[in-house]
């Protein structure tokens, strides 16, 4: 049965349940899990060998959730926030690309272009390590730059290599590879300096790039850059 998820803490402190019973992304995750573990164990003589594929399913009525982002407002006000702040530049460019947390910790040197002023998305980085490739199949794309954002991306690229970076470019203050944990507490301290009344995380940031540009853009283009084989859910604000 669509059990309820357990309340949690937010990054400032404040408990919160989003939803009384659990998504159908989420479902369709745990379902997949559940079918890889079975044949790995299938396979080695742990139990018979079943077609779960048919014994689980997902119910069609299964809440699709929407990610709270920021307002149009609140965009603006984090692309135009200037401070000494190190991970500044790092949300900027996840705010104003769209890109997943993960893919922009694994930019390297080699993965951003000067000439079309693109990042080649050929990796991305989690707490298993770097997985060559991407998230999915449609992972691996080529992200444009906004062009206010230019001066960023090429000033933290000086930045990483003045810092004899090990290739990252979106690195840490010791040019070594940065992970999710320091740019969510960099996001939360923006927040608070830049005045942003909505609390959102790393992930949000790419909806909320997503919901403000989906208008403008064709469908079959907002597919190659956000790297989906179909329509990302908007947020709401």
């Amino acid at each position: 049965s669509n059990a309820k998820p357990l309340i949690r803490t937010g990054a400032r402190g404040k408990e919160f349940s989003k939803t009384d019973t659990l998504s159908k992304k989420y479902l369709t995750h745990l379902k997949s899990c559940c079918i890889s573990f079975h044949r790995w164990a299938a396979a080695h003589d742990y139990c018979r060998a079943l077609d779960l594929s048919r014994e689980l399913y997902v119910p069609a009525d299964a809440p699709v959730h929407e990610r709270t982002i920021l307002t149009k407002e609140d965009y603006k006000k984090l692309l135009s926030y200037e401070s000494d702040l190190f991970y500044l530049p790092h949300i900027k460019v996840l705010a104003g690309t769209g890109m997943r947390p993960s893919e922009l910790i694994g930019l390297r040197f080699e993965d951003y272009d000067e000439e079309s002023h693109s990042f080649f998305i050929r990796r991305s980085v989690t707490r298993d390590g770097v997985r060559e490739g991407g998230k999915t199949k449609n992972a691996a794309r080529v992200v444009p730059v906004l062009s206010s954002l230019i001066p960023t991306v090429e000033s933290m690229i000086e930045k990483a290599k003045s810092l004899h970076s090990t290739g990252w470019i979106f690195c840490n203050p010791a040019g070594m590879m940065c992970n999710q944990v320091v740019l969510r507490r960099g996001l939360v301290r923006i927040e608070k300096e830049a005045g942003i009344d909505t609390a959102v995380t790393l992930y949000s940031l790419r909806h909320s790039f997503y919901t403000h540009v989906e208008s403008e853009m064709p469908p079959r283009l907002l597919k190659l850059i956000f790297g989906h084989s179909d329509a990302m859910p908007r947020g709401v604000y």
